[in-house]
């Protein structure tokens, strides 16, 4: 294992000094306010990345606070360091695994080293380190591995002691669920993983363990309640979105049954980068994946039906670890990979499924292929070293951001964060001409985007005369009619308008940018997201601000804080007011909000800290007079 981890370390160790890439910024920017233990619980509770925040991936991060960007080669060798920690876990889970699967249990030790040495250099897995806010990813996996590692230790024992057994799995199942979903949402998976683990492997070495009716029935009601719980859950959340389509998937331009069909052929492709890799196929930027109903995804559709049907006839027999690998891999993807209006493909979600895949494939090749008893042996040492040397050459490529922002560009020509990869990386370079070149040479498909026509926008108002500026300035106002418009639009609109009333971009207009982001605003269009409007109203709220408008700043703040439901937005119109001297309304907005305390605990975090902040607010802008009425 030593060696394997000293091998791993150096096939992702050029990659630690890369650099930000794609959601780094968005969801780490907050280190560098966190200069005390209120900022610090402040960073951790006020996450967005998830309905649950994921406060404890966001806590790990706390060690690199403050200059947290020049410390981002230190965050990345940790995010190695855990896949390394990751990796022996994986090993510990097939060793005790292996007991249940007759051709590899006389040798646990080595069928473990051969999963975990297969999982740990699959170069698909690579992004999930080499990109800081992944982290969320591996910490939620780290959870996820140990709570089925002593969910097993202790299911082991439960015919002998059936009491003791059930409440050590509870423990296992609870304690780690909840800081695998903390991490991630996705660690919500860990009772439906060990499910497959129970019902796929165990049950065929230990049928009926309990047979006294107390012991039996508890036994049965566990199950019942750990596994039956999350399925319910994942149910209701599908039939949340499938009552209202239109709004789950507002401004995606597709449906539930089009994602679907595009995910069998996505589940493909992640299976063909798991088990035989390719360094062209390998990279973080997927956003060019066209989301569409077609013949293909339909015939791939049926043959992950026929599959299933497949597995289930081989489950009780010698093949049963077909079965487990594919009931593993699907229980991986059943919250990204299916219905919910998520972009349809990311590497790290692989990062679980991967296990079961692996331990799958290495039990159906160690007892050999046919009657050539090692060939199984040598396939395992072949694919081995296919991965060693792809990872090899992923590392490489990921050590260059110009590099690595140029290969992906090249391979995914209709990736916008592919192409916003490259044009930085080579701004950070000083080759700003360049830069500028690439991003007018972008794909037709790209052009017709308004987040491109945006970006180039803001790019020329830097680089650009005026009159290049009123083209770029035309050319995203025609293309607003057409295709999705997401926040990114708004916000390079809000952020231009801002370097041309500081007089910083010459050939803007800036009434032309408040129409357009009044259009996006009040637009009920399915092609605009929700976060777009938002977007918009606070750009706008911003631009009034700075013309010192009262009337049109407060109703644009009042909108995003209605959207948005967060009290910090509040907190902003208690600003403005104050700042006009308007104390008795600043002192109602107060009240109202201090009625509507959140139910979730890790929101009322958050929130009683900034009603904290709104309360000495109202006392510095309008005395203890004030402050004392808002009780």
């Amino acid at each position: 294992m030593f060696l394997l981890c000293a091998l791993v370390y150096a096939c992702y160790s050029p990659g630690a000094g890369f650099g930000l890439a794609f959601d780094d910024v968005a969801n780490l920017i907050g280190l560098a306010t966190v200069r005390d233990a209120d900022s610090a619980l402040i960073f951790v509770f006020a996450g967005d990345a998830g309905p649950l925040g994921r406060p404890l991936s966001l806590a790990s991060f706390l060690p690199h606070a403050g200059a947290w960007v020049e410390q981002l080669a230190l965050m990345i060798r940790a995010n190695i360091g855990l896949h390394l920690v990751n990796a022996l876990l994986v090993a510990q889970l097939a060793r005790r695994l292996a007991a249940f699967l007759p051709e590899v249990s006389i040798q646990p030790a080595r069928f473990a080293l051969a999963v975990a040495a297969l999982w740990a250099t699959s170069p698909l897995l690579m992004s999930t380190s080499l990109m800081a806010v992944q982290r969320m990813t591996s910490l939620s996996a780290f959870f996820c591995l140990l709570g089925m590692i002593a969910w097993l230790d202790a299911r082991v024992r439960l015919e002998q002691r059936p009491w003791r057994s059930l409440a050590g799995m509870s423990v296992a199942v609870l304690l780690c669920t909840a800081a695998a979903a903390l991490s991630k949402e996705t660690g919500a998976l860990l009772p439906l993983f060990i499910m497959v683990i129970e019902f796929g492997l165990v049950r065929h070495r230990l049928p009926a363990p309990l047979q006294v009716p107390p012991e039996a029935l508890a036994w049965m009601g566990w199950r019942l309640l750990v596994f039956g719980l999350p399925i319910l859950g994942i149910l209701y959340l599908g039939w949340r979105h499938l009552a209202d389509v239109d709004a789950a998937y507002a401004g995606f331009g597709y449906g539930p049954v089009d994602r679907l069909l595009t995910q069998a052929g996505v589940l493909f492709e992640y299976l063909h980068q798991i088990v035989v890799p390719k360094r062209s196929g390998l990279g973080p930027f997927h956003d060019d994946v066209l989301v569409s109903s077609s013949l293909s995804g339909l015939l791939l559709s049926c043959c992950w039906l026929v599959s299933g049907v497949l597995a289930w006839r081989l489950r009780n027999g010698k093949y049963r670890a077909f079965s487990f690998a594919y009931a593993w891999f699907l229980v991986g993807h059943l919250l990204e990979s299916t219905i919910f209006p998520l972009e349809p493909y990311f590497e790290h979600r692989n990062y679980l499924p991967a296990v079961g895949v692996w331990i799958g494939v290495c039990a159906l090749l160690w007892s050999g292929i046919g009657t050539l008893r090692h060939a199984g042996t040598a396939v395992l040492a072949v694919l081995l070293l296919n991965n060693l040397f792809v990872l090899r050459e992923t590392g490489l490529v990921w050590s260059d951001p110009v590099i690595a922002g140029r290969i992906w560009h090249e391979e995914h020509p209709d990736s916008m964060r592919a192409l916003l990869q490259y044009g930085r990386s080579l701004g950070e370079r000083g080759q700003v001409e360049r830069s500028v070149q690439v991003y007018d040479a972008a794909s037709p498909r790209l052009q017709a985007t308004a987040h491109y026509q945006a970006g180039r926008l803001q790019l020329y108002c830097a680089t650009r005369p005026p009159e290049r500026v009123e083209d770029a300035m035309r050319s995203l106002e025609n293309v607003l009619g057409s295709g999705r418009i997401d926040y990114h639009a708004p916000e390079s609109v809000g952020l231009v308008m801002q370097l041309a009333a500081a007089e910083r971009c010459k050939g803007f207009d800036i009434g032309r940018g408040r129409a357009i982001l009044e259009a996006i605003a009040t637009s009920t269009d399915s092609r605009v997201m929700p976060r777009a409007r938002r977007a918009a109203h606070a750009a706008l709220a911003d631009y009034w601000i700075s013309q010192s408008e009262l009337d049109p700043t407060i109703r644009h703040l009042e909108e995003v804080s209605l959207s948005s439901g967060e009290i910090a937005d509040m907190r902003k119109i208690v600003r403005v007011l104050l700042s006009a001297r308007l104390c008795e309304v600043a002192v109602d907005r107060f009240n109202a909000v201090s009625l509507h305390e959140p139910a979730n605990p890790l929101k009322r975090v958050v929130w009683r800290y900034q009603r904290d902040g709104m309360a000495q607010d109202i006392a510095s802008g309008c005395g203890s007079a004030a402050a004392g009425g808002k009780h």
